[in-house]
């Protein structure tokens, strides 16, 4: 296939933009085997982007014509995507694209940039983003009271607060797994992990169930197992639009936190400034 200037350029931009990534292999053209013939389908340029257990695959078509892009390029493009199994894909006309293509490529989640735009915004940050998911196979605790002398099993002592109400081994169990989330490294790696944290006993007290005697408890000590499993949610790039001007450009990423749904946003602005958040989802309230 004749490659294009167009394509030619570009091509260089992205080697150039990914050459310190090692983690990223850059092919023009790449084959990627279609999903119900197995025969290979040729993409303009293929980027593989490979974290740790996670590939990320962005598809590039670069369409080199005097004539803006219409709805049938953006369908077949769609269509061969999809096929293929990529997670990214991006168009790049140098004539621009026809007003109904962009709203189908919005619809299918393909990004539409021109020239200037592939060679400026650099849409490969952040390629996904990792979550990690702590379950808790097996905790024991040891409740250490103040005074010396109190003696017998943990069957035989309750835990309360100040006010004498029970405080269960769930909630405790529950202030563990904020301290492990909170104390989890920012490149986490996926196992299983033992663990002994100590948590100070200011304002609880052990309860005595045979006798009655309530002790304060000057420290509880966490003895715990957990699994680490790792999930990784590949961002999706979006643009923001005033007319048919641009005027912001997001990566989004689908993510789930314990048993919070949402999602992490990078928006990058036209004056260059930078945003990153995390948005929860609203939960359903079941009604109709």
């Amino acid at each position: 296939m004749k490659r294009g200037r167009s394509l030619e350029k570009l091509v260089a931009h992205i080697e150039k933009l990914l050459a310190a990534s090692p983690s990223a292999v850059v092919e023009s053209p790449g084959y990627l085997p279609d999903k119900t013939t197995g025969r290979p389908r040729e993409h303009d340029v293929l980027i593989t982007v490979d974290q740790a257990h996670h590939r990320l695959i962005i598809a590039i078509e670069c369409r080199d014509r005097k004539k803006r892009v219409g709805v049938p390029e953006v369908e077949a493009f769609h269509a061969k995507c999809v096929a293929t199994g990529v997670n990214q894909p991006i168009m790049v006309s140098p004539s621009g694209f026809a007003k109904t293509a962009r709203t189908k490529a919005k619809n299918y989640g393909i990004r539409c940039l021109d020239l200037t735009e592939a060679e400026h915004f650099t849409w490969l940050f952040p390629p996904s983003i990792a979550v990690g998911t702590i379950t808790l196979e097996h905790v024991s605790w040891t409740l250490v009271p103040s005074e010396k002398g109190v003696a017998g099993s943990v069957q035989d002592f309750s835990v309360v607060d100040d006010e004498g109400n029970p405080v269960s081994y769930e909630i405790l169990n529950r202030n563990l797994m904020d301290k492990l989330r909170a104390s989890a490294p920012q490149q986490p790696t996926a196992g299983s992990f033992s663990v002994k944290l100590p948590f100070d006993g200011k304002g609880l007290n052990i309860k005595d169930s045979s006798l009655g005697t309530i002790h304060p408890l000057r420290k509880l000590i966490a003895k715990a197992t957990y699994k680490l499993t790792l999930a990784f949610s590949p961002f999706r790039l979006l643009t923001y639009e005033e007319s048919e001007v641009a005027y912001a450009e997001a990566a989004v990423a689908e993510v789930q936190l314990g048993e919070t749904k949402g999602q992490f946003v990078a928006v990058q602005m036209p004056d260059g400034g930078k945003m990153l958040s995390f948005i929860p989802s609203s939960p359903s309230s079941g009604k109709r």
